[in-house]
């Protein structure tokens, strides 16, 4: 699956570096005390031909991490220990082969030459296996990073409308109070409530009542601020959390949320609907816990609904 021209130009690379090997590592073994022609191979000699192979293998890296450099690559991403041990066991094996072949033990040869051929047989099917390994632990990861995203989903978002769910309000909002009282900033909570959304159920049926509780969130999300907060609180119910907003930018805020729901073009849902919602406002202090906040913001709500709905009742929420 590799073009053509990646390929070869692989294939130079890599007889390029090979090259530079070579001539770097001929020249630090005759430094290193190697004895010419290599026919005058002896055990004596392995260790300076081991020095040079680790030579070699220092220059190799050295080389790859250079190209990655210019490439503007991270070079940390080529290096790979298995690679490395590999390419030194392969150098070692070919000097025990070089050795074996100048002291002509032919027997002893045949046979090294028999179990390094197994050997690479049984090398090629570990390095497959370690392969299928690798994609099949990638692909279980994926799966489960995609399966925790959508665990993660349910336990704060409501199924229905996509908003966050009471639990994940309860509890930002328990931060978010905390951040305010240590920096001195307002803020301001609203609940909302649909009018009459037991006549919905009760004469369009649930189906449409749950298309009513989908567009109400729709309309709320789009309407907001990215830093404000739009929750699915109850039935049909939703709260809103305002950041850095006095009470007046609140109830301005959610008279103009009140207006866009009560102009919506219903029709498409069920001919003959016409939905409003009331909603309560109310700014918290630095003294006050989410519990009062919400007890504030309910009566305020209730005000709404008393007064006749389809209406924004704001007060301050005192001790």
């Amino acid at each position: 699956g590799v073009p053509l021209r990646n390929t070869l130009n692989a294939v130079l690379v890599n007889s390029g570096m090979m090259s530079i090997m070579s001539l770097a590592g001929g020249y630090t073994y005759i430094c290193l005390g190697g004895r010419v022609p290599a026919e005058a191979l002896s055990t004596q000699l392995l260790v300076p031909l081991f020095a040079t192979l680790l030579v070699m293998q220092v220059i190799n890296e050295m080389l790859i991490a250079g190209m990655s450099i210019v490439r503007g690559t991270d070079f940390r991403g080529n290096f790979s220990v298995y690679a490395t041990g590999i390419e030194l066991l392969s150098g070692i094996i070919g000097l025990l082969v070089a050795l074996m072949y100048t002291q002509q033990d032919l027997a002893l040869f045949g046979l090294f030459m028999l179990v390094l051929v197994l050997g690479m047989l049984v090398q090629r099917q570990y390095a497959l296996i370690r392969q299928n390994l690798e994609g099949l632990v990638e692909e279980r990861t994926r799966e489960l990073e995609v399966k925790s995203e959508e665990l993660r989903k349910q336990a704060i978002r409501d199924h229905l409308t996509g908003l966050f769910n009471r639990r994940y309000a309860n509890e930002y909002l328990q931060k978010e109070i905390a951040h305010s009282k240590r920096q001195q900033r307002p803020f301001s909570i609203a609940m909302l409530d649909i009018d009459h959304f037991k006549q919905i159920n009760d004469q369009y049926l649930h189906d449409t009542g749950d298309r009513v509780l989908q567009r109400i969130a729709q309309l709320l999300e789009s309407n907001t601020r990215e830093s404000d907060l739009v929750a699915r609180y109850g039935g049909e119910e939703f709260l809103l959390y305002f950041p850095d907003t006095e009470l007046s930018g609140a109830c301005m805020h959610c008279e103009a949320l009140r207006k866009i729901v009560a102009q919506e073009d219903w029709t498409n849902i069920r001919s003959g609907i016409r939905t409003t919602v009331s909603i309560g406002v109310t700014q918290g202090t630095s003294a006050q816990e989410l519990a009062d906040l919400l007890r504030c913001a309910d009566t305020s709500l209730y005000e709404a609904k008393h007064e006749g709905r389809n209406r924004v009742c704001c007060q301050e929420c005192t001790d």
